[in-house]
């Protein structure tokens, strides 16, 4: 097996693995985050470790492999490669190919060793060049510092692109900048450590059960709009507001929320009327299990139907996000091959830490189609961001499935109001929402109303039927 120092690779995750400090990998309980140049987050984690004669190999976590995309891998080996071992204090990694990558957690200045060696001879070697104290992640450390230089196998330097490259490795946190070891040595894009969950610092495991934990009192609106050729197109605003939460066993496993909703539709053709929608809904999230697998997205379990992609992202609120991109693969029948099935995917989710969701996007393959649903603004206890939605309910509205009339109507006139479903009160509000007049106990789809005592201007029609209220304005002439 060649070798080749996966500093890259190694530097990962580091720390305290094995008796010493400036260690590549962090081996207990932990997830180590790294950022792409194009803001994409790639998670590794170590999900279980053996003994064999004198190693102890730890296994990486899994990722999709979509180096071939005519053969995808769901649960393939990961960014780092399938496992890494460590052999009298160095660390072994391996590359697709199966060549090895060596790491010597050293701290001596001057200190040299082949880092990896090609098939021709040829080889890399690894330098310990300096040592520094710096800020990482908010928080100061010790680093080492390594240079490569690149050699013919006769030992003569040789120009490469590895000759300008600089790696470091923490005292405490590990590698802060890698090459992922999967495809060492053919890739040469550096990612930069922005997280460690064993510390809590930088970016950090983002969980459904972050996601979704809301608390009663918590305050969301949301915008949606349905664009497209047909005679339903509309545009909604929804106020959101948990009233009550619940949590089933076993350890939390579900997450129930009753939510007061108020919604506002706006439709695009004249034939449709704009109406409110007053209700209280049931919300259930189940949240107990965690992906198994960190892949290049550290949120979502591809395992699950086979399916799905994730990538974190990170937003300029208080809270951070996840946006998921919904691809399929798919399979032929006796082939050991996934294909994708859509791989330009038409939708896509983003989810906010405490929020739940944060966006919605589904188009028809960039046609005029488009559905799209946003949270425009949040409330949690003293915490709010973005601008919130005006009081919904003094809307000028209509509901096209509701009839009331006449309307205008004059003082003389009795007002008649006829309803698909079954109706249990009628009231009349004024324009600063106060009611002042009240029609209980109807039990029926239709009744009238001796509207005589009433004075002339604009009034707020409530009609509410089991958890159901609709709103509706009311024009009162001489």
């Amino acid at each position: 097996m060649k070798k080749k120092i996966t500093i890259l690779s190694l530097i990962l995750l580091s720390v305290k693995s094995y008796a010493q400090n400036y260690e590549p990998i962090l081996v207990d309980s932990n997830i180590s985050f790294y950022e792409g140049f194009t803001g994409d987050i790639n998670g590794i984690k170590i999900i279980s470790s053996s003994i064999i004669g004198n190693a102890k190999v730890y296994e990486l976590s899994k990722s999709w492999n979509i180096s071939n995309f005519l053969c995808i891998k769901p649960n393939g080996k990961s960014w780092l490669g399938e496992k890494f071992a460590v052999v009298n204090n160095q660390y072994l990694f391996f590359n697709k190919e199966g060549d090895t990558i060596f790491y010597h957690p050293n701290t001596e200045l001057g200190t040299t060793w082949r880092l990896f060696t090609y098939k021709n001879q040829s080889y890399i070697e690894a330098k310990i060049e300096r040592k520094s104290r710096q800020l990482l992640l908010n928080v100061f450390d010790s680093f080492v510092e390594y240079s490569f230089k690149v050699f013919n196998k006769d030992g003569i330097s040789i120009p490469h692109n590895y000759n300008s490259a600089i790696l470091r490795v923490s005292k405490n946190y590990g590698a802060i900048g890698i090459i992922p070891a999967y495809d060492f040595p053919n890739t040469i894009q550096f990612v930069n450590l922005c997280g460690v969950t064993k510390f809590g610092l930088g970016y950090n495991f983002l969980s459904w059960r972050k996601i979704f934990d809301l608390n009663i009192g918590d305050e969301f609106h949301l915008d949606e709009i349905n664009s497209s050729n047909s005679l339903i197109d509309y545009q909604s605003k929804t106020i959101k507001k948990i009233i009550d939460k619940k949590v089933s066993a076993p350890i939390d496993s579900i997450f129930i929320y009753s939510i007061d909703r108020l919604t506002y539709f706006d439709y695009f053709s004249d034939d449709k009327k704009d109406y409110l929608l007053h209700d209280t809904v049931t919300e259930t999230y189940l949240v107990k299990k965690e992906p198994v697998y960190v892949m290049d997205e550290p949120i979502f379990d591809t395992t699950f139907n086979e399916s799905g992609g994730a990538i974190v992202r990170w937003n300029n609120g208080p809270r951070k996000f996840v946006r998921y991109f919904n691809t399929s693969l798919y399979k032929k029948n006796n082939d050991s091959c996934w294909y994708i099935y859509n791989p330009t995917p038409s939708s896509r989710s983003s989810f906010m830490e405490g929020c739940g969701l944060l966006k919605f996007e589904d188009s028809n393959n960039g046609q005029a189609s488009k559905y799209e649903k946003n949270l425009v603004y949040y409330k949690k206890g003293n915490e709010t961001w973005g601008l919130p939605f005006e009081n919904l309910s003094l809307k000028n509205i209509d509901k096209p499935l509701i009839s009331i009339y006449p309307n205008p109507i004059k003082r003389n006139e009795n007002l008649v109001v006829k309803a698909p479903i079954y109706l249990s009160k009628i009231e009349v509000l004024n324009m600063i929402g106060e009611v002042i007049l009240t029609v209980n106990n109807i039990n029926k789809t239709e009744e009238t109303i001796d509207i005589d005592l009433l004075k002339s201007g604009s009034y707020i029609i409530r009609l509410t039927s089991s958890n159901i209220v609709i709103y509706n304005k009311l024009l009162l002439i001489r």
